[in-house]
C-alpha cells in the first residue's frame, strides 16, 4: 500500500475515533487498535523511521556508551 493511501486511512480512522461516543469503550478500543497498526505500518514502511529515537530526531550512534 502506498504511503498516501495509508495516510488517508489513518486520517479517516482518526476522525472516526474523534466522532465516536466516549462511553462506547469497545468501539473506541477497536478503532484505536486499528489506528495503532496503521501508524506502525506507516512508520516502518519505506521512508519511515526505524526506531523511536529517530522519530524524535536523536542519533543512536552513542547509545549505551
Amino acid at each position: 500500500m502506498d504511503r498516501i493511501r495509508l495516510l488517508l486511512r489513518i486520517e479517516r480512522l482518526r476522525k472516526r475515533l474523534n466522532e465516536t461516543n466516549p462511553e462506547d469503550r469497545d468501539e473506541l478500543q477497536a478503532i484505536s487498535r486499528r489506528l495503532d497498526r496503521l501508524i506502525v505500518q506507516f512508520l516502518r514502511g519505506p521512508g519511515g523511521v526505524t526506531c523511536r529515537a529517530n522519530l524524535c530526531g536523536y542519533s543512536m550512534e552513542n547509545y549505551g556508551k
